[in-house]
């Protein structure tokens, strides 16, 4: 193993050197590995990629788009390896690994490195990976009813430690995708007053993925989908593309919101999008490592792109990925109408969590709502006087547009708070007013 700075003498330039640096850090990979010729982990960007190097030559391979090599993830994954080598613990590789070991054993025999994947194999490699996953899910089913048995009071005592092993032993077990729902339980615990009820929603939640899995066979195929996908089993980008139908519309940008995932590697951008024709909400993420910004997105708040978008399977689906655009974005001047009162709103969030109950926030479009601070709280209240509380922070905007009168506004719900992003004035356009 090379040393940190024959590593870093690698890089074709100092940029790179540096970039390595920043991204030589656990936050942003998972499913770090190796045995005994290679090294890989997964890269977590908008779309996470693969990165691996054959220890025998210094070769690897990266899924990322930058041209220069070694890129700065080839040093980062090297430079893991040799200073924190704990990180990289034996384990059998996964599916994409052994298959880029496979080609590289094909090309140095002459052989075809094309040929097709073989089958049975791979079948293979995903029943074993099944086993994984289910051993970790058996792990935190085990973990829960001690939490059970203990109380929430068991939460505080146990300390950090308890939460952050328990998230360590679901990455091992592939079902990764549970990680930032225990990294968050470990934020939640302490933080306010109400804290026991919070925590509580989220072990509800867990609880409710373990049993779900456990019976997945018996669940509809979008559902199954759905539960794979909180566990941890990835699509890529270019399958959904191919296997999901395209929705072509004009898709208004309804607003924006941008958090730190837990455990804090990720920036998550979450942007609204609304077909005009088809009158569905669309959610579409962006990520980026915490310390990057995220890349501008294509239009405006306000603005529509007619364009093809493909939703991930899900009994009620939201997520999408943006296909083939068919056109530049395009200002919006008559808006679609909202829900005419906070009651059906409510009821719109309750058909859509009784399908999926994993959910965890919701678009909220209310034609016509007024802003005040009522008992200490800022909400929002229709015309009949019911109305929602708003989440803490900065709400001057919203008041400044509102101006003690009804407007239009635009947030996401998570069953507790909306969260304001965009509002309008009475034939107004739409104006940025959080995220």
């Amino acid at each position: 193993m090379s040393t940190p700075e024959e590593l870093l003498a690698q890089a074709p330039d100092r940029s790179t050197q540096v970039a390595a640096r920043r991204t030589a850090r656990a936050g942003l990979w998972d499913q770090l590995g190796r045995d005994e010729g290679h090294l890989w982990g997964c890269f977590q960007a908008e779309e996470p990629f693969w990165v691996m190097v054959d220890l025998a030559d210094g070769a690897g391979r990266c899924g990322c788009s930058i041209p220069k090599r070694p890129c700065h993830h080839l040093i980062a994954l090297q430079l893991l390896a040799a200073e924190t080598p704990d990180l990289l613990r034996e384990r059998p590789a996964p599916e994409d690994v052994t298959e880029w070991q496979r080609r590289r054993r094909a090309r140095q025999r002459g052989a075809d490195a094309e040929r097709p994947v073989d089958e049975k194999a791979r079948q293979r490699r995903i029943a074993e990976r099944e086993k994984k996953v289910r051993a970790g899910l058996d792990a935190l089913k085990l973990w829960l009813c001690d939490r059970a048995r203990g109380g929430l009071v068991s939460l505080e005592t146990s300390g950090d430690a308890d939460l952050t092993g328990l998230a360590a032993r679901l990455s091992d077990a592939q079902a990764a995708g549970l990680t930032g729902r225990v990294h968050r339980l470990a934020e939640l615990v302490g933080a306010s007053d109400d804290w026991p009820e919070r925590a509580l929603l989220e072990l509800g939640r867990l609880a409710l993925i373990v049993e779900g899995y456990s019976r997945i066979s018996r669940l509809p195929e979008p559902a199954q989908d759905e539960l794979r996908g909180l566990i941890g089993w990835t699509t890529r980008t270019a399958d959904l593309l191919r296997d999901e139908p395209a929705v072509l519309d004009r898709w208004l940008l309804f607003g924006a919101a941008t958090d730190t995932a837990p455990g804090g590697a990720l920036k998550v951008r979450r942007s609204w999008l609304y077909g005009q024709e088809t009158q569905r909400f669309a959610l579409w993420l962006h990520f980026c490592p915490e310390q990057r910004a995220l890349e501008p997105l294509p239009l405006q708040v306000g603005e529509a792109l007619h364009a093809a978008l493909h939703f991930y399977p899900s009994p009620s689906p939201q997520r999408a990925a943006l296909g083939e655009r068919l056109g530049g974005p395009e200002f919006v001047l008559n808006l679609p109408d909202g829900d005419p009162s906070v009651e059906v709103a409510l009821e719109r969030a309750a058909a859509v969590w009784g399908a999926q109950p994993l959910l965890e926030r919701q678009p909220m479009h209310l034609q016509r709502v007024t802003p005040a601070r009522i008992d200490g709280r800022w909400r929002v209240s229709d015309d009949a006087g019911l109305g929602l509380p708003l989440t803490s922070g900065d709400h001057w905007a919203l008041i400044a547009r509102s101006g003690g009168h009804p407007l239009r506004l635009m947030g996401e719900w998570d069953g507790e708070a909306l969260r304001p992003l965009a509002c309008a004035a009475p034939g107004g356009p739409l104006t940025v007013v959080g995220g």
